[in-house]
């Protein structure tokens, strides 16, 4: 599996699960050349008016109603700093992108009618969480398959007992992750950039 070493990680926090009712509330990235970091950002993002995050979404990422009303940037101009910043160019690492992160930003995108959602398509991206469990499951990508044909013939395809969420895949593959905190976007970023870095050494 050739899988490239310049790409941008990113990850999303959001206020709930619903592509079509709940909001994104923070992104970040990393930039990613020959694979050393060379910059990192995040941003959190105001929700709509009069929506507030849900308790146990404050529980589970740290992130409050005050942060976000306090730091958070409207959603247009997130989506104006993410666009320029994913530009066209470069692959989108993510884990689990395929199922949550992408769709819920392409939704946002389209519901904004942003430029973002004429950039965000499937055959950039690169999703760990596909990797790491066609690795688990002794299933390769066959010579000349897109990623995303890939991902979609590993992420259809049940077996039982096999779990392939970050903090699986990142203990497996002895990813560090006790020095950043989980849920949150750079945070999560960070732990994938190395369980990325860690798949492409392994494989």
């Amino acid at each position: 599996m050739q899988l490239p070493s310049t790409y941008i990680c990113f990850d999303i926090e959001t206020s709930g699960l619903s592509f079509d009712n709940d909001s994104i509330i923070e992104i970040g990235y990393t930039f990613v050349r020959d694979g050393e970091q060379l910059k990192s950002n995040s941003t959190l993002i105001e929700l709509p008016e009069g929506e507030t995050l849900s308790r146990n979404i404050t529980r589970i990422t740290g992130i409050s109603n005050y942060d976000l009303e306090s730091s958070g940037i409207p959603m247009t101009r997130a989506l104006d700093w993410f666009y320029e910043l994913i530009g066209t160019d470069y692959p989108l690492v993510g884990h689990n992108i395929f199922r949550f992160d992408h769709p819920f930003l392409l939704n946002i995108a389209k519901k904004y009618k942003h430029p973002l959602a004429k950039v965000l398509g499937l055959n950039r991206l690169i999703d760990t969480a596909v990797i790491y469990k066609g690795y688990k499951m002794e299933a390769p990508m066959k010579d000349g398959e897109l990623f995303m044909l890939y991902a979609s013939r590993v992420l259809d395809q049940p077996v039982k007992g096999l779990k392939y969420n970050l903090k699986v895949a990142c203990e497996d593959q002895n990813v560090q992750t006790d020095d950043v905190r989980a849920h949150r976007a750079e945070a999560d970023v960070l732990v994938t950039y190395r369980l990325y870095e860690a798949l492409r050494a392994n494989l």
